[in-house]
């Protein structure tokens, strides 16, 4: 998955994985990370430039470099 950001014009936004509806209490100027509780997915949750709403930004973990490495061997063999 890639990083996916999106504003809402409330409190709550849904998760991108699971669907699940994550309301936030206090949306600050700063990004600060919340979780999804059914499925752990980490955002990071601002107000709105705008005043209203929020900013999200899905957060994704990048592939540890061995992963990555033997994923394009395994593709370059297949090409051969």
């Amino acid at each position: 998955m890639e990083d996916f950001s999106f504003e809402t014009d409330y409190n709550a936004f849904r998760c991108v994985e699971c669907n699940e509806l994550i309301r936030v209490e206090v949306a600050e100027d700063k990004p600060r990370p919340i979780t999804c509780q059914k499925c752990e997915t980490v955002f990071m949750v601002s107000r709105s430039p705008q005043g209203e709403g929020l900013t999200v930004t899905a957060v994704t973990e990048s592939e540890p470099d061995a992963v990555s490495e033997s994923e394009r061997n395994i593709e370059e063999d297949e090409d051969a």
